[in-house]
């Protein structure tokens, strides 16, 4: 009799540890809540550092005087290091609403930090 209730209990467990899924698959990206939006001063450094890096590789992209109005969302993935992917509402000096998707790499340890890619697209 003590032997059908063990295999019982660890069946069971079996059963409802099967209906608990991980809130975030493993190697994937977790959405960040991040409060004060781009008044973060973590948020407006990376954002600082995309909008260089992404100067140097694109000279149009100063030229059309992007700033940034919004953050829509901000998350990041634990790869050797941290990537951060955001995006961003932006407005040009036209007036003409962007959206700005950009994955910055970072080794903090090793004050490492690398614009890994970024697309902008009109709103």
């Amino acid at each position: 009799m003590e032997r059908k209730t063990i295999v019982f209990v660890l069946a069971n467990l079996i059963i409802v540890a099967g209906l608990f899924q991980p809130v975030v698959s493993v190697g994937g990206f977790t959405q960040e809540e991040v409060q004060e939006g781009l008044n973060s001063p973590k948020i407006k450094n990376l954002v600082s550092f995309g909008f260089q890096e992404i100067q140097k590789r694109d000279k149009s992209f100063g030229q059309i005087g992007l700033v940034p109005v919004k953050l829509l969302s901000y998350s990041t993935q634990v790869v050797g290091g941290l990537n951060h992917k955001f995006s961003l509402e932006c407005e040009a000096r036209n007036k003409k609403k962007y959206i700005l998707q950009s994955i910055i790499y970072e080794r903090s340890w090793q004050n490492f930090r690398q614009l890994s890619s970024h697309t902008l697209r009109a709103k």
